[in-house]
């Protein structure tokens, strides 16, 4: 009876901290949702409204994201949820909700983890489980990942913590299910291969079992193929993602932060034979004890290959430590429970002591997972520009990193065989020697070439003279005696306000190079004056007297576009290298004329929070033979006097699937009682700074013409009318008048709209 109650206390009180575990995840998420990230703009909020825009689910048949389908489908889903069932809720909060979904199945695996690696330790492990949620959800990384960045590091961590508590349940099948569809949504789940070889090693797997993954993984691209995407194109997003980035380390604080961009080939190839060594050591050092893995050895195990594999590997970002971020407190929860639970038990000894002291070591694991992954999101995202004010930057604690991973992984892999058999304890340490032994000898030899004066390019080395990367525009722009511009490439021809703009520029040294010049890029407006926008950051590359004369180079730069610039704005960029000594900029020419260095035209689009209310606004009117520009919002004011100006804003959208437009021109009629125009203005969108030639399908636009008013007008009642007409041609595009259906259309007399009446006063 005592033991009946006391049951049905433990769960009234776990309840209770699982309600209000959620209902603070809930609260603390609610001030981030309608931040806006770089990647929400850049790319997420993007790929929203291509979805919103083309048919819905029927988009899905386009490659238009760099993402795999299997998040697209979340993507679509939430779309539809706020176009049809919660309009209310903004695009930036629909964007982030699978991410903020994802946190709470993550919470949940973590408590069925530490449920069923628990069971059996007493009373003390009954609120672990819950504390594990709350823990989880509250985490200041999961918070920042989905309710900040909008990111999917939740997504498919979320699919590894539920195969995890599958294999500590031994239900291998469902584990690897699990698996399956977290490797769809982020490849970056392989990070626990090195568990299944230890658990096939061990015989609690079989390879039937891992049959289940592909073809889970291939059922998940199954939609997207049915509605029309190329199936190898659907199944093979991961070897296009591969090569979009030639940069050792992307923020990742792992080892390779430290090692020279010219060594990205050779590194890259060194990284993958640790990265598989390290896996093999891993799954070797566990699978040497005797006993079957137990839920607390599946558990460590996944906490050290989350932890050495995303370390060894080249070509990451700095949100891969996120599944160690949540491991590592799933783990220093149990670790809190297991000496509490010592302790209550009175276990005495020697071993009893180890044991205790190698948990409390566990508990500060998560701290230095919060810090180590904090210092590498400040990197990239805004919101948390303020830590390199106050803090080290991510280099200082990846050695952090380092030191957890030397001290933490041994101890965890000899754990049992401290106490145990001898001849066990030899073999993990054998193990953990000889992966350890060839891992420096790669990592040694990689110093060596780096060492040797002939034994490495300079950095991001591109091609023999003659040869750009292709798609590359080719310019020629001299600086000095010293470097010459041959070409640049923009992978994307267009970037949003407080979006950010990647910038790969080509160079060609024509002479050994003594000085390190610096590279500083600037933007201008096409009338001239500066947007203020400029990029002088040192890169973390190899000195410019590695360059040899004649070879090319490549130089990436981003360029961040602040909310201070006027847009819809057409931005030139103008490259220019600095002498270090005088602080003067190299003299350009072109042909052996002086020239200025400006390239590359790019149009700067209002941001997406700016719009976001009318990207899907229904139009009220529309232009042109297929009706492909079309009119959102007119405003002006309704009373004036003479020798005043009336300012006209219109808000336009290119329809989505329109062709490119050509250059065109609005103008503004305004109109007497009798029927005379009794004044005008006719301009290009945004004075000429924004014309409709570089207009995008589904991209929104305002603009704004001023009216003068003669100052003879006499008083009475005017009629504004609103027209378009090509710049080259003068011919009119046709004006139709939408109704309530969007279906029925209705040409306009003149081609012109009537925006409204204006009364002059004296």
């Amino acid at each position: 009876m005592n033991s009946a109650l006391r049951s049905h206390g433990w769960l009234s009180i776990t309840t209770a901290l699982i309600i209000a575990g959620v209902i603070a995840g809930i609260l603390v998420r609610l001030p981030f949702l309608e931040m806006l990230s770089h990647d929400i703009i850049g790319n997420l909020g993007q790929w929203y409204d291509y979805i919103v825009l083309n048919g819905g689910i029927y988009a899905l048949g386009d490659r238009f994201a760099e993402y795999t389908p299997a998040y697209l489908y979340l993507l679509t889903a939430t779309a539809y949820v706020r176009e049809i069932a919660l309009p209310m809720m903004s695009k930036v909060a629909a964007i982030k909700l699978p991410s903020i979904a994802a946190d709470f199945l993550m919470a949940a695996a973590a408590y069925n983890i530490v449920k069923t690696v628990m069971r059996g330790r007493g009373q003390t492990a009954n609120l672990a489980p819950a504390i594990a949620f709350i823990a989880v959800l509250l985490l200041p990384t999961v918070v920042i990942n989905s309710a900040v960045w909008g990111q999917a590091d939740g997504m498919y961590t979320a699919g590894v913590l539920w195969c995890i508590y599958f294999l500590c349940a031994k239900r291998p099948a469902l584990a690897m299910a699990a698996f399956g569809i977290a490797v769809a949504i982020k490849l970056q789940a392989v990070f626990i291969a090195p568990l299944f070889l230890y658990l096939l090693l061990r015989r609690q797997l079989r390879v039937t079992h891992l049959l289940i993954v592909p073809t889970v993984y291939a059922a998940l691209m199954l939609p997207a193929i049915l509605l029309g995407r190329p199936p190898l194109e659907a199944l093979g997003s991961y070897i296009v993602q591969a090569g979009e980035f030639h940069s050792l380390s992307m923020g990742a604080p792992n080892f390779y932060l430290f090692v020279p961009e010219d060594l990205y080939t050779r590194g890259v190839q060194a990284g993958l034979v640790i990265g598989v060594i390290a896996g093999l050591m891993i799954s070797l050092a566990f699978a040497q004890r005797r006993d079957d893995a137990g839920a607390e050895d599946v558990l460590l195990c996944a906490l050290v290959c989350v932890m050495v594999m995303p370390f060894v590997l080249p070509k990451l970002h700095e949100r891969y430590f996120f599944p160690a971020d949540v491991l590592s407190m799933i783990v220093a929860i149990v670790a809190t429970m297991a000496v509490r639970g010592g302790e209550e038990e009175g276990r005495r000894g020697e071993e009893g002591k180890g044991e205790r002291r190698r948990w409390r070591l566990l508990i500060l694991l998560p701290i230095a997972y919060q810090l180590i992954s904090l210092s590498a999101y400040a990197t990239v995202l805004q919101a948390l520009a303020w830590w390199n004010r106050f803090l080290p930057d991510v280099k200082v604690f990846t050695w952090l990193n380092f030191a957890a991973i030397v001290i933490v992984v041994p101890m965890i892999t000899l754990w049992r065989a401290r106490a145990g058999d001898a001849r066990l304890r030899q073999r993990v340490g054998l193990v953990l020697g000889i992966g350890t032994g060839v891992m420096a000898a790669i990592v040694a030899a990689l110093i060596v070439t780096m060492a040797m004066p002939g034994g490495r390019r300079a950095a991001n080395w591109v091609a023999s003279p003659g040869t750009l990367v292709q798609s590359a525009t080719a310019t020629a722009i001299t600086y000095g005696d010293a470097i010459e511009l041959v070409g640049y490439y923009l992978p994307r021809q267009r970037t949003f306000r407080t979006g950010i703009m990647k910038i790969n520029l080509f160079f060609k040294p024509l002479r050994p190079l003594t000085k390190e010049y610096r590279l500083r890029i600037d933007a201008f407006a096409l009338d001239g004056r500066s947007l203020e926008l400029f990029n002088e950051s040192p890169a973390d590359e190899a000195p410019l007297s590695a360059w040899q004369p004649g070879e090319i180079y490549q130089q990436m730069r981003y360029m961040t576009i602040w909310t201070t610039v006027d847009a819809p704005q057409l931005a030139t960029f103008k490259v220019s290298w600095i002498d270090p000594q005088t602080g003067a900029a190299l003299p350009a020419t072109r042909d052996g004329v002086a020239c200025d260095p400006k390239v590359a035209v790019i149009p700067i689009g209002l941001d997406y929070g700016t719009v976001a209310t009318w990207l899907r606004a229904p139009p009220i009117d529309t232009f042109g033979a297929g009706q492909e520009l079309e009119l959102l919002n007119a405003a002006a004011v309704d009373v004036s006097s003479a020798r005043q100006s009336v300012v006209v804003t219109t808000t336009w959208r290119l329809a989505s699937g329109a062709q490119t437009l050509g250059d065109l021109t609005f103008f503004v009629h305004m109109i007497s009682p009798d029927g005379k125009m009794v004044a005008q203005v006719d301009a290009q969108p945004r004075g000429g700074a924004y014309p409709t030639q570089v207009w995008h399908p589904g991209e929104v636009v305002v603009d704004a013409a001023q009216l003068a008013l003669p100052a003879e007008l006499p008083a009475g009642q005017y009629r504004l009318q609103l027209g378009v007409y090509r710049s080259d041609t003068q011919v009119r595009l046709p004006a139709y008048a939408m109704g309530g259906d969007s279906n029925r259309v209705a040409r306009l007399p003149d081609d012109v709209v009537v925006l409204s009446e204006l009364k002059v006063q004296r």
